[in-house]
């Protein structure tokens, strides 16, 4: 009897030798991570906090964006969609293709602010590198900007990689937009992606609320006349849920058919 109680003290001894300073520090970063969800400082909760399209608890899936103004955001990867809601409405849109999607590139992903105001806010979305195709591989980064009054969605910055391994391209600076009375304009200009990939130079965009209830882009930089929607206007545009447009894009890169 006595060495069995002492072969019990010693497995538990070594459970909670096995789960110390690492399983506390991970512990108290959850917790730190769940206040700072939970607070009032939005510019933190976005600098902290990305959803996932792999993880299941509801609660690891939706975050405040605005808490001032009502605005918070939720993802649904099952269907792959991406929900904004406040002051009463909610806007919906196929951020991804479903979790089950056997004609993807995008099978893995996970979503970030980078900004936001009570009617705006500006996305990240990085597709962690999947192989679609034998040794055909992919990894992508996107920032999308989401207007509530017109209940539009669209990239504004947009780069690939297609080597196995490859860094992810992220944008350097990061994509920030300038509100204007009646839309965004977004000057960017690169601080040198490296060599993952050559990417964009310089974005210089507006895009202004129009009569059709959308979002129309102008390419400044491209001569006058050939700007509307070209050039770098010519990025995604996400499909609002109900809204009659055409079929939901599908998440591959220009070539791969």
């Amino acid at each position: 009897m006595k060495r069995l109680l002492l072969a019990v003290f010693t497995v538990s001894t070594a459970c909670v030798a096995l789960a110390g300073p690492a399983d506390k520090a991970q512990r108290e970063s959850e917790a730190m991570s769940e206040r700072i969800k939970q607070g009032d400082d939005d510019k933190a909760r976005w600098a902290r906090i990305s959803l996932y399209s792999d993880s299941e608890a509801p609660e690891d899936l939706a975050m405040p964006l605005v808490r001032s103004a009502g605005l918070a955001m939720k993802l649904d990867p099952v269907r792959g969609h991406l929900e904004f809601s406040g002051n009463g409405n909610a806007h919906v849109f196929a951020i991804a293709t479903p979790r089950d999607a056997k004609r993807t590139v995008c099978a893995k992903y996970s979503l970030r602010v980078i900004d936001a105001s009570a009617k705006h806010a500006v996305v990240r979305r990085v597709c962690n590198e999947y192989e679609f195709r034998p040794n055909r591989f992919l990894a992508s980064v996107d920032y999308f900007i989401y207007d509530a009054e017109t209940a539009t969605m669209r990239s504004i910055w947009r780069n690939e990689v297609t080597k196995q391994g490859a860094p992810l391209p992220l944008a350097k600076p990061v994509p920030v937009v300038r509100l204007l009375p009646d839309g965004y304009l977004f000057d960017w200009k690169s601080q040198g992606i490296g060599n993952a990939s050559d990417g964009p130079a310089e974005i210089h965009t507006s895009y202004l609320r129009n009569g059709a209830g959308s979002l129309a882009c102008t390419d400044i930089a491209a001569p006058k006349g050939q700007g509307t929607e070209a050039g770098n206007c010519e990025g995604e545009r996400l499909l609002a849920l109900g809204q009659q447009r055409p079929a939901p894009f599908q998440l591959l890169p220009n070539g791969y058919k």
